[in-house]
């Protein structure tokens, strides 16, 4: 039987982290915690739709946010032991034993400086593949919204690994993630309207009573027939670096990355060279 390392068992529960928040979600939505808001302005001869949210979401998706991120960012520390146990053919001292950890850095700099305390005991080339992945390498874009301060428009521009750690260490040292809704997607259906869907950027601007869509008769003297839901979901509050995303698509991203460039580049190395 081929040995199932930690970091594999903390990358499986959250999964099962991840896949209870979107169990709970649905449930929450279910019960429609907001009203579909809709107003006509005559001198425009037009209708406008908005979302009104009833409170929070329930503080419970915060903490099942948090177990998940905790899981994320303990299995790459758990690889790194893993690793280093490898390398050091079992003999990895107390010290390195408490200081191995997963490196995330979007300073280089930084990098070299912590780079002996925490990966100094595992193998050069997985210190050279670490250092590869670090979030301040291979992402132009990320590298330009950070210069820019973009990333508050454009969440996904981050690295996921730059994202874990952030939120990871919000989690941990300040508040659970407290979250808001928003649409992604708006269906309709319509007789003689003319609809034009706003695009709603992030959750706050539904907070803020964003207008979601409009719409105007066709022809004025024609009775006008529509119809329209709204894709929802729960969503990271306002402020980086997650604002306004979805925070399963969010917690899905960082996984898929761990998944299929992390642990490719890294697990190669758990079996002795």
């Amino acid at each position: 039987m081929n040995r199932q390392y930690n970091h594999e068992l903390k990358l499986d529960r959250a999964v099962q982290h991840l896949e209870r928040l979107e169990a709970e979600v649905r449930r929450w939505l279910g019960g429609h915690p907001y009203f579909v808001v809709s107003k006509f302005d005559p001198k425009r001869g037009e209708h406008s739709v908005w979302i009104r949210p009833e409170g929070e979401p329930p503080a419970e998706l915060g903490l099942i946010i948090g177990d998940c991120l905790h899981n994320l960012r303990s299995a790459l520390d758990s690889l790194v032991y893993d690793l280093a146990t490898v390398y050091q053919e079992g003999l990895l001292s107390d010290r390195a034993a408490k200081k191995s950890e997963f490196p995330l850095y979007i300073d280089p700099d930084l990098f070299e400086e912590y780079r002996e305390r925490k990966i100094g005991a595992t193998d050069p080339c997985v210190q050279t593949k670490i250092e590869e992945l670090q979030p301040y390498n291979e992402w132009s874009s990320f590298r330009f919204f950070m210069k820019t301060m973009g990333m508050r428009a454009h969440p996904e521009a981050c690295h996921p690994l730059w994202l874990l750690q952030e939120l990871s260490n919000t989690d941990k040292h300040r508040e659970r993630h407290l979250t808001l809704f928003g649409p992604e997607a708006v269906m309709y259906r319509e007789e003689n309207a003319d609809i034009a869907v706003s695009t709603v950027r992030d959750a706050t601007s539904i907070k803020d009573r964003a207008k979601v869509l409009s719409y105007r008769p066709i022809d004025p003297e024609g009775e006008v027939d529509v119809e329209f839901n709204f894709g929802l979901n729960v969503a990271f509050k306002e402020g980086p670096p997650a604002f306004g995303e979805p925070a399963d698509r969010v917690l899905w991203r960082v996984y898929a990355f761990i998944k299929q460039e992390v642990l490719p580049a890294l697990t190669p190395y758990l079996t002795p060279h």
